[in-house]
């Protein structure tokens, strides 16, 4: 091994970096090995000084070093010392090197010659660590000494120049102060404790259902004086949970003082139950047994809901517009083309995924399915949710049958279930909706899922609802239907939900709300009506929260009971929970709901309300042996007054009534039919509060008198010259 000595900057490029290495070494070494200079061979020697630098891969240094040479050719012998050193690097366990030699003189037997040769280095070599000491195989060339070789073998011995800190293998490097490090905690164990276990499911409703990923998220904090290295989690059941998988974990480092979150995988595949599951943690502290005290994350899994499919109602348009082309008779006759509109509607309790609709090959040649592809994507059908298919058919006049069928495959990819089912229609008939054709995507179960009310074509305001072009990205609505009472002795109220659900989707539609900024109530309990509109004192529930400051236009509308308060005459909602025979205590005050409102920081509010506020009932009496209250008002508060809108079902001593053949209260009816145009007299294209309010009062109250016999006046208040919608 040889170098020059000299060149202080090469000595000094070498040395500032190695001086700033994370890990430098000094080594003491020699080798022995056999020298080749042309036609001289001989043993070779040396002793080395190493200062290196180096990881697992990559390293680099220098090396100083001084040898002996003895090479015999024939009879002769030649003697030398050499001076030198290479800069070095290696990478894995190759090494390589260039540097520069100096042979102050020869010696041959018997005479004495002076040379002072001196030649650039090159080096190539393997190396190999073991613990402290390293062993190499390497050969030198010596480019001015024409064809000389010095493979020789290497032992060395290093020490470290400092020691080097374990670094943590994940989150933020890790503060330390500099007399903890001065104390070397390693001798000391950790102090482990959990100090937050929680699980985060998909869709963060605290429930893991099948197919569905969640993370296990756990925190935990080292009060020890001592670093925690290497720890283990441990996740395992308490119990056999069949379909439900996660993983291990590991915490590599956690130093004294720190707190080290880690989020472990969870999975709930198809055969996963509806049960409490119980999952005990673990952290294992490997090298003390400081183990943290274990904790159990208690929480529920659900097992996967099946769909179940329904084609609900079908119908026929042979009008001119669209792809249809006829003569608007509602009959499907020979050389018309007709839009047959199917309904499917998923009555099951789980999600119908990527589901599509197959037009099969006709068996009648001269009916003709003409739409552009056979497999039609209807998406995903959420429970209780419709979607609409439309199919246009050809009657060639060639045809000579009296009716033909309709093929139709129905498939989603959630549970992958398909089946076939075939509809049947007549010529020359007036169409008449046929009776259910129930499509059962899934076996029997012994559970009756919750059936959502079916929206029906008959039921205009349910289908078909415009599109207009309004946006309004900021608003906020609350949309609250409560049909179910927990109490037997309070009614149910007929079609609650339905009038609900329409509502929200004229206000996605029609007013353009973005459906994440709609805050859907079913059946709420008080403690919801108070999670969203506040209690006194604190208005800032969750809507206040979702109020964007003097650019949010909120809506807010409810369905359901309404109850007096038969001391103070006080008008309350009446959540699903309560006992309107202490509305007092169970209800939601309406002047607190108006007072609260009035302190949001919105552009504009509309409340809508279809409930009255007496006692009475379509049907009867929601408080038991007591007589309907009259002189209960719904009334605003001054902070309404100058930037709301208040819309009432009837006056404060009237009976809100339904209409059963439409499925929907008849307040809500037809304050959905004059939004979708009914209520604009004048044909601009744009409904003012005061043209609802003419067009809802007229038709509510001519309906009531003629269905029940009754009164009921709904009562509009706000800027009556308002413009609420513009219709495309």
């Amino acid at each position: 091994m040889m170098f020059g000595i000299g060149h202080k900057m090469l000595f000094s490029i070498i040395l500032i970096p190695f001086l700033l290495s994370a890990e430098p070494t000094i080594g003491f070494g020699g080798g022995v090995g056999c020298s080749i200079w042309s036609d001289w061979k001989g043993p070779s020697g040396n002793l080395s000084l190493d200062l290196m630098t180096s990881d697992k891969i990559f390293g680099y240094g220098f090396s100083l070093f001084g040898s002996y040479t003895e090479v015999n050719s024939e009879a002769r012998k030649i003697s030398f010392y050499n001076l030198g050193g290479l800069c070095k690097c290696h990478i894995s366990i190759f090494e390589l090197g260039v540097g520069y030699c100096y042979i102050p003189e020869f010696k041959r037997a018997g005479t004495t010659s002076v040379s002072g040769v001196s030649s650039p280095l090159f080096l190539l070599g393997l190396k190999f660590n073991s613990g402290s000491f390293r062993i190499g195989a390497e050969n030198i060339f010596a480019t001015k000494l024409q064809n000389f070789y010095n493979p020789t073998l290497t032992l060395s011995y290093n020490i470290p120049l400092k020691k080097r800190e374990r670094p943590p293998v994940e989150g933020p490097p890790i503060k330390r102060e500099p007399e903890v490090v001065a104390k070397k905690p390693e001798r000391l164990p950790p102090y482990l404790e959990i100090i937050s276990l929680t699980l985060k499911d998909g869709n963060n409703d605290g429930i893991l259902e099948a197919l569905e990923r969640g993370e296990i998220n756990l925190t935990v904090q080292n009060k020890g004086k001592g670093n925690g290295y290497d720890l283990n989690v441990i996740v395992s059941a308490l119990e056999n949970y069949e379909g439900l998988r996660f993983e291990e974990a590991k915490i590599d480092f956690i130093g004294m003082n720190e707190t080290k979150t880690i989020k472990i995988p969870i999975y709930a595949d198809k055969k996963v139950k509806t049960q409490e599951v119980k999952l005990r943690i673990d952290v294992k502290e490997p090298y003390f047994g400081a183990d943290a005290d274990p904790r159990v994350l208690v929480f529920s899994t659900k097992r996967l809901e099946p769909p179940d499919v329904k084609i609900a109602q079908t119908s026929v348009d042979d009008d001119e517009e669209g792809e249809s082309m006829g003569n608007s008779n509602s009959k499907i006759e020979l050389g018309e083309t007709v839009e047959l509109t199917t309904i499917l509607q998923n009555l099951g309790t789980g999600m119908a995924e990527n589901t599509k609709v197959q037009v099969l090959p006709l068996r009648e040649t001269e009916v003709m399915y003409l739409g552009k592809d056979s497999i039609i994507p209807v998406g995903n059908i959420k429970p209780g949710e419709w979607k609409k298919v439309v199919l246009p058919i050809y009657v060639s006049k060639r045809f000579e049958g009296d009716e033909f069928s309709l093929r139709l495959k129905i498939t989603e990819t959630r549970l992958n279930i398909s089946r076939d089912t075939t509809l049947v229609f007549a010529l020359n008939k007036p169409f008449q909706k046929p009776s259910e054709i129930i499509v059962s995507t899934r076996p029997p179960i012994e559970e009756k899922p919750e059936i959502q009310p079916l929206p029906e074509l008959t039921a205009d305001v349910d289908v078909d609802i415009p599109v207009t072009g309004m946006k309004n990205k900021n608003g906020i609505a609350v949309i609250i239907g409560c049909a179910e009472y927990s109490k037997p002795d309070v009614p149910k109220v007929e079609y609650g939900l339905r009038d609900a659900r329409i509502v929200k989707e004229y206000l996605i539609n029609m007013f353009g709300y973005q459906e994440a900024n709609v805050i859907f109530l079913q059946n709420p309990t008080k403690a919801d009506w108070e999670r969203v509109f506040g209690i006194k004192g604190n208005p800032k529930g969750q809507l206040y929260n979702y109020v964007k400051k003097d650019e949010s236009d909120v809506f807010v509308y409810y369905t359901g009971h309404g109850a007096p308060d038969l001391k103070e005459k006080r008008a309350y909602f009446v959540p699903s929970d309560a006992d309107p025979s202490y509305i007092e205590l169970q209800g939601y005050p309406l002047d607190l709901f108006f007072e609260n409102l009035s302190q949001l920081p919105a552009k504009r509010i509309t409340v809508v309300i279809d409930a009255c506020f007496s006692g009475a009932y379509d049907k009867g009496l929601i408080i038991k042996y007591a007589s309907p209250l009259t002189g209960v008002k719904v009334e605003r508060v001054e902070g309404i007054k100058d930037k709301g809108i208040v819309m009432t079902a009837t006056e404060s001593d009237e009976v809100a009534s339904w209409y059963p053949e439409k499925k929907h209260s008849l307040f809500t009816y037809f304050f959905l039919k004059g939004l979708r145009g009914e209520a604009d007299k004048n044909g601009d294209k744009e409904i003012t509060v005061e043209e609802l309010e003419s067009y809802v009062k007229e038709e509510a109250s001519h309906w009531a008198r003629r269905l029940y016999n009754r009164e009921q006046n709904p009562r509009f208040e706000g800027e009556k010259g308002l413009v609420i919608l513009r219709l495309r």
